[in-house]
């Protein structure tokens, strides 16, 4: 599931990203991957950050550094 915080957008002003799963899946429940990708327009867009809630907190969440995208993994 993929929410923004806002519909519409002026430039400058920031949009939220949240991305989630309809339930959640976690190591104990013998979860032994999750990965993924967020890919956006970097002539419209700069991602300034990027963080796992705490449910997810043993993933690893990185900005790409040569692209535009937002890994998770």
């Amino acid at each position: 599931i993929i929410l923004a915080d806002k519909n519409t957008i002026k430039k400058g002003e920031k949009l939220t990203i949240t991305v989630s799963l309809d339930e959640t899946i976690s190591k104990q429940d013998g979860a032994t991957m999750i990965q993924g990708e967020l890919q956006y327009d970097s002539e419209r867009f700069t991602c300034e950050s990027a963080e796992a809630s705490s449910d997810y907190s043993f993933m690893a969440v990185v900005i790409s550094s040569n692209s535009p995208i937002v890994k998770f993994n």
